[in-house]
């Protein structure tokens, strides 16, 4: 190929690459270039599990990308492409991808009245979990399975006040981390204990099935397909009928009077967000908490008094837990909300069956709704409401149950590890406020 010919060659290829060439009612799609970074980016993060820097591969998504929430390239496209743009993904229907924060806040707001579940979270919750069937097509309670595993899962997880069960907290963690601690991996066995307890309610039972934790969730994507899950449940349903005081099998018992099979399908919400959060999100925070020094001698200061109390939301150590969950949420990238009906919502024609992808973190680092978004700054809640706070845990009827035990969850665990513990180093040191990516497993503690 002569230069000339190679050059027109190149040039012909970076326009195809790099132009709109397609667009829909108005609505322009992704150039090709952007719909390869945007799959690839999603298929590494995907890889990298529900936290980063924890599953094989994510080492990838550290060296291909300083936007491993892909809140950066979010950005660049709300700012090319306004509101909405149209993209590529592996489904049988048109594909849109919400940039505009507050359209995405809305979409949720109006789930599951105009948008159901997705199809690729439907498939999964079809095939997994086939009572639980995420956001379902319907409005009536009586009818709707959807709103009765909801009404379940907040009557067992204390959703909407104090359950019984959170006084049990205390005594699961103080139980469970009494082995001297020397680093984080240390703590991980801990973890494990305590997850067991928390769901089980045994003591030490399952704590070696709970231990292939890591190395099972290397393998797949999919943790209900486990081996060691699918034994951690045939153990469980062997104590279902009589389970212990202090379990979450209990008030599972004592809201609803069901079959094994209808409880077991809510087993994977309450084990794997809290396996996460007791093995990675709270040493991740402790990372942040002894890195930013002023921000750890508040805490410090506040716990020492004796009329701390543990449960409250008005605390300095309850607005460090939000702020942490609001930069590294769980729920992320896989927000999927399928049309119901032809619509015209916002200003945009949409078709039923049309596919909505949504990134919850730009809800959450939205700059017209946080000064400074990307920066750690617990001091931001404390003029915010209780109901402000709940963002975090997602918005509108599908907000995650868990919102009231998992941060009383980061402040018993922390609460026990900053009064029984002095830490020599925390690595890595943080230089920067604004935050992307931590791995926080370079914490080495000494007893005091």
């Amino acid at each position: 190929m002569t230069p000339k010919l190679t050059l027109l060659f190149v040039a012909i290829i970076y326009v195809l690459l790099t132009t709109n060439l397609w667009s829909k009612n108005g609505i322009k799609f992704m150039t090709l270039s952007e719909l390869v970074e945007y799959n690839l980016k999603l298929y590494l993060i995907k890889n990298a599990g529900l936290v980063y820097m924890y599953k094989t591969g994510s080492r990838l998504l550290e060296t291909l990308t300083s936007d491993p929430i892909l809140i950066k390239m979010h950005r660049r496209l709300h700012k090319k492409y306004g509101s909405i743009v149209l993209t590529y993904i592996i489904t049988k229907s048109r594909n849109y991808y919400i940039l505009d924060p507050s359209l995405a806040k809305s979409i949720l707001k109006d789930s599951p009245y105009l948008f159901s579940a997705g199809d690729i979270k439907e498939e999964f919750f079809k095939s997994v979990m086939p009572y639980n069937l995420g956001i379902s097509k319907c409005t009536s309670k009586q009818s709707c399975p959807w709103k009765k595993r909801r009404v379940f899962n907040e009557e067992v997880l204390g959703t909407n006040s104090i359950n019984p069960f959170f006084y049990c907290i205390p005594d699961i963690i103080s139980k469970n981390i009494t082995k001297p601690l020397l680093n984080i991996k240390d703590f991980k066995e801990a973890a494990f204990k305590i997850v067991s307890d928390t769901v089980y309610g045994k003591d030490g039972k399952n704590v070696d099935i709970l231990k292939q934790f890591i190395p099972e969730v290397n393998k797949t994507s999919d943790l209900t397909k486990t081996p060691f899950y699918k034994e951690y449940l045939q153990q469980l349903s062997k104590d279902y009928r009589d389970p212990p005081r202090c379990s979450l099998l209990h008030y599972a018992k004592l809201y609803q009077n069901s079959s094994w099979e209808v409880t077991k399908d809510q087993v994977p919400h309450w084990f794997a967000p809290l396996t996460f959060i007791i093995s990675f999100l709270i040493p991740n925070l402790l990372c942040v908490l002894l890195n930013f020094k002023n921000v750890y001698s508040r805490v410090r200061e506040e716990i020492s008094k004796k009329e701390f109390d543990i449960f409250s939301k008005s605390t300095y150590l309850h607005y460090c837990v939000v702020e942490h969950i609001r930069l590294f949420n769980t729920i992320n990238i896989n927000i999927q909300r399928t049309v119901d009906k032809d619509m015209l919502y916002h200003g945009f024609q949409f078709k039923k069956g049309d596919q909505l992808f949504l990134l919850f973190s730009s809800i959450l680092r939205n700059e017209k709704e946080f000064n400074n978004p990307d920066e750690y700054r617990p001091s931001r809640w404390e003029n915010r409401t209780e109901k402000e706070q709940d963002i975090v845990f997602g918005v509108g009827p599908q907000q995650c149950p868990s919102r009231q035990i998992s941060p009383i969850y980061y402040k018993v665990v922390l609460l026990d590890l900053l009064r029984n513990y002095e830490y020599k180093e925390a690595k890595p040191i943080l230089n920067d406020r604004n935050l992307y990516f931590i791995d926080p497993y370079q914490i080495s503690f000494s007893i005091k």
